[in-house]
Order: structure tokens, then C-alpha cells, then sequence
């Protein structure tokens, strides 16, 4: 299940758009990420990947309150649904953002390209074996 949240959260270099944010001048710096993202652009080994309809369908949803929620869509019978939703909770460590799903932690460090976008790297790691 884990390495299923892994592939899920993804694996290559992502950007994603905001369709809607919240800006609280207090926090503008402090808390970017707060609002709903849209996948924008993906890339594996630093080139670009085809994406389709349902995949930029997929999102990031930041909350105020540090929740956190990722909507997965696939393919079913020509018709995109949503596949999966993954709840956890997020906070902001100085431009590094923890993400907990399920008790596991992840670091991230979010690159924030203007108001609207931001993109980050997860480089996939396996044990020898």
C-alpha cells in the first residue's frame, strides 16, 4: 500500500496549476500551497510526458486547517473517474512541506513559479536486493 501512495503521490517532477487559492496576507508567504492544484505538466528523467484529459484531471487539495487531499482519476469504460483519494494532513517548514498519510512523513520542497503554479521533485528510491 505504501508503494502504492508513492507512485500515486508520484514519481517524476510534477507542476501543477491552481484552479482556486486562498490568499490571507499574513500568510501569503508562509502558506502558498494553501488551495486546489491541478496537474499541469509531469516529466520522467527531465522530459516532458504526454498527459491526457484525466490525468490533468488529477488534484491537490491544501486546506487552511493543514488537511490535505489528492483526487486520482483512470480511465473506465471512455469515461474518466475518479480512482482513488488520498487524505493526510500537511505543514509548512520553512518551504519544506511535510505531508502525513496514514503516519508516514514525507518532505517536500514545493518551487513556486508564480501565484498560480508550483512544481517539486520525488525521486523514487529502492533497496538493493
Amino acid at each position: 500500500m505504501k508503494t502504492l501512495k508513492l507512485l500515486l503521490f508520484s514519481f517524476f517532477t510534477i507542476t501543477l496549476v491552481a484552479c482556486s487559492y486562498y490568499k490571507d496576507s499574513a500568510q501569503e508567504t508562509q502558506n502558498t500551497i494553501i488551495g486546489t492544484w491541478k496537474l499541469f505538466k509531469s516529466y520522467e528523467n527531465n522530459i516532458q510526458i504526454s498527459l491526457n484529459s484525466c490525468d490533468m484531471e488529477e488534484s491537490m487539495i491544501f486546506r487552511k486547517n493543514g488537511d490535505f487531499l489528492a483526487l486520482y482519476y483512470n480511465y473506465l469504460n471512455r469515461t474518466c473517474v475518479l480512482n482513488n483519494k488520498i487524505t493526510g494532513v500537511w505543514e509548512n517548514t520553512v518551504n519544506i512541506y511535510d505531508i502525513t498519510i496514514d503516519g508516514e512523513i514525507e518532505s517536500k520542497e514545493f518551487f513556486f513559479e508564480d501565484y498560480n503554479t508550483f512544481s517539486y521533485v520525488y525521486t523514487e528510491t529502492s533497496s538493493g536486493g
